[in-house]
């Protein structure tokens, strides 16, 4: 019994990590049908021109992503240094000066807010 009921778990599994594969195969073609017509008239090299902005209404159109890639480039680097720093220091602060049972009460809390997805506390800050 227990062997049989192993086996139809093994094949639902196996069903949904091929259906998942075929939905990314289909999802991923879908996205180069429908771009392929951008591509065709812009190029790829204009969309990663170095000089360019993404002003795609102007009179003279520019479709260069550069700038939101550097963009997010500087305010990751920043939220990393600002999170090291408050982490490192969160660390030593539950480590060496909280007493053991208030750390784990602590240390609870944490967990619960790690397992909180950031588009929420995003959603959050942006309706506030």
């Amino acid at each position: 019994m227990k062997k049989g009921l192993q086996y139809i778990f093994k094949i639902i599994v196996f069903l949904g990590a091929v259906c998942t594969l075929l939905l990314m195969v289909i999802i991923t073609a879908h996205i180069f049908q429908e771009s392929y017509p951008a591509f065709s008239k812009i190029g790829i090299g204009k969309l990663f021109n170095l000089d360019g902005d993404w002003r795609p209404l102007n009179n003279n159109p520019t479709y260069s992503i550069m700038t939101s890639i550097a963009g997010t480039i500087y305010v990751s680097g920043i939220a990393v240094m600002i999170s090291v720093f408050f982490g490192i220091g969160c660390a030593l602060f539950l480590n060496f000066y909280i007493p053991k049972n208030i750390t784990k009460i602590c240390l609870s809390f944490i967990d619960i807010v790690a397992g909180i997805p950031s588009v929420i506390f995003g959603f959050i800050g942006l309706t506030i």
